[in-house]
């Protein structure tokens, strides 16, 4: 429906540049009817009076055109600049010299502020480079869906198992796709699921988030590989295995076939020799023993794997430490701490590192009867233990956790990687390292704080 004529000269009336002409004519009006009245009431020729009016009326045009201007140009220049801004274009600028006072200060905010978005949009634009080459660098399948569930991004891990492009797979559904059930969970937590794609089925990690974009819902969809990854660990792990057992067994097994074969010869001599017992029994017991620590080196990999999962709770750590010392009847060391640190922890998995960790100290220190000093606090982290000695020091400090590397004549080198694996089940570490300032050995526990109620 068409505007009627009223409406539309109100319209017209409203606008900011047609009040400021009326506002301005009003204010000159006055004079202007003064000088007509003058000019009329003046006898002179009528030629003198038409161009004595039309002076006056040009005076008073002038200066209203003048403010005119002056009062809505400023308002053009900020118009088409925020216009520019509104559409992303940052490159118009505002000669804000031209007005001054205001109108150049508004001016010259915007033109700041289009600086300032057009660095903004340089930085998102850099930032979503960065993050589009790292999903698409990433191995984990990424999926984003909208409030429909329609997929639309998939990263080159997410198309490798569909064995499709992206754009072929872009709009489908969440069903289509085989990905609703992971969609449906509630919670952010990782979970372990076997699924199946086109190019394979296997056991995977997922995990699905919400965020939101332009204001409105999409699920970004988190999917891990773990079938390859388990089996490169699986493969790592028995090869390492392999080695040690291969290098240990073989060491045992050398000898033993070297002694079999001379304790053979011996006894195939005819006739034997006076001391052919001897010698039998003498390789016999070799051999013996060379099993014999072949099996303690097959039960001390069974003990790594038969570790038990800690049962925590709270032990007071001075009392833990002075029943280790009791049973070590380790006089020479010392405790610096107040009897008040609680730690969570499984107590008789706790003492057998100690008794660990102490009797090492005890040796490395039993030829110069060097110091030990056990400490250990409260801290942002935990609580922090230290046991330092005054000893020998530490001659490998990389092969320390290595199962069955030990430096001491009749070690088993089972003592440290157990106390490692003792600590990591309780969410703890241990470090191992040479002292700083004197000839000796430092090692660094951490273990959770008792929760308080």
């Amino acid at each position: 429906m068409r505007e009627s004529v009223p409406e539309r000269l109100r319209e017209f009336i409203a606008r900011y540049e047609v009040r400021m002409v009326l506002a301005c004519s009003l204010a000159a009006l006055p004079p202007w009817i003064f000088v007509w009245i003058l000019v009329l009431e003046t006898p002179q020729p009528a030629a003198a009076i038409v161009a004595l009016g039309v002076l006056s009326t040009a005076l008073i045009y002038l200066p209203c055109r003048y403010l005119w201007l002056k009062s809505v140009r400023p308002f053009l220049t900020i118009n088409n600049l925020v216009r520019s801004l509104n559409e992303g274009d940052y490159s118009v600028r505002g000669i804000d010299i031209a007005y001054g006072g205001t109108p150049g200060e508004v001016i010259q905010g915007l033109n700041e502020l289009s600086n300032t978005l057009k660095k903004m949009r340089l930085g998102e634009q850099e930032a979503h480079l960065l993050l589009s080459r790292m999903v698409a660098e990433v191995n984990i399948a990424v999926f984003i869906f909208d409030r429909l569930n329609r997929l639309k991004l998939a990263n080159p891990a997410a198309c490798q198992l569909y064995a499709r492009a992206e754009e072929d797979l872009l709009l489908e559904s969440a069903t289509e796709l085989g990905l609703d059930e992971l969609l449906r969970s509630s919670g952010e937590s990782h979970r372990l699921v076997e699924l199946r794609f086109p190019t394979r089925i296997d056991r995977f990690s997922a995990r699905s988030v919400t965020f939101h974009k332009d204001g409105r819902p999409h699920r970004l969809l988190l999917v891990s590989d773990l079938g390859k990854l388990l089996a490169e660990q699986e493969r790592s792990s028995w090869q390492q295995l392999l080695q040690v057992l291969g290098h240990e067994i073989n060491n045992s097994l050398v000898p033993i076939k070297s002694l079999a074969e001379t304790l053979h010869t011996v006894v195939d001599n005819d006739p034997l020799p006076e001391d052919w017992q001897q010698d039998v029994s003498g390789g016999l017991d070799i051999i013996s023993n060379r099993a014999g620590g072949l099996h303690q080196f097959v039960q001390g990999y069974a003990e790594l794997t038969r570790l038990p999962s800690p049962q925590p709770g709270p032990v007071p750590l001075r009392r833990l430490f002075e029943h280790v010392v009791t049973l070590l009847g380790a006089d020479r060391v010392q405790l610096e701490a107040d009897a008040n640190t609680v730690c969570n922890a499984d107590p008789y998995q706790m003492e057998q590192v100690l008794v660990n960790l102490l009797q090492n100290a005890l040796e490395a220190t039993a030829d110069n009867s060097g110091q030990i000093v056990a400490r250990w606090r409260n801290s942002a982290a935990g609580v922090e233990v230290e046991i330092e000695d005054w000893g020998l020091g530490i001659a490998n400090p990389s092969n320390l956790f290595v199962p069955f590397f030990t430096t001491k004549p009749n070690g088993s080198g089972i003592g440290l990687p157990l106390c490692r694996q003792i600590l990591e089940n309780h969410q703890g570490y241990i470090q191992i390292s040479n002292a700083e300032n004197h000839t000796g050995c430092l090692v660094r526990l951490n273990l959770p704080a008792a929760t308080t109620h």
